[in-house]
């Protein structure tokens, strides 16, 4: 980060959200700093299958005529739970 004129910009944000993930619980007012597009980091998931940095993905599937629903939650580890 550095800073230009009366504005801060950003040099890495992907360091900034990585930063605000480590330390968001810590520091609650870190998260006020960066808003999630939904529909961005699902497009991203989609074409990509990598979650963002701090992130959780969870997707329910529940076929017709099944009282069973299956659950998935992707995490940026590039790990999977099924349920």
């Amino acid at each position: 980060m550095h800073k230009d004129g009366d504005d801060y910009l950003i040099d890495d944000m992907r360091g900034l959200v990585q930063f605000i993930v480590e330390h968001g619980q810590t520091y609650p007012s870190l998260r006020n700093l960066v808003s999630i597009n939904e529909q961005v980091v699902l497009e991203h998931f989609h074409r990509t299958g990598e979650v963002p940095p701090g992130i959780r993905i969870v997707s329910r599937e529940t076929e017709e005529g099944s009282n069973v629903t299956k659950v998935e939650v992707h995490t940026s580890r590039n790990t999977t739970k099924k349920f």
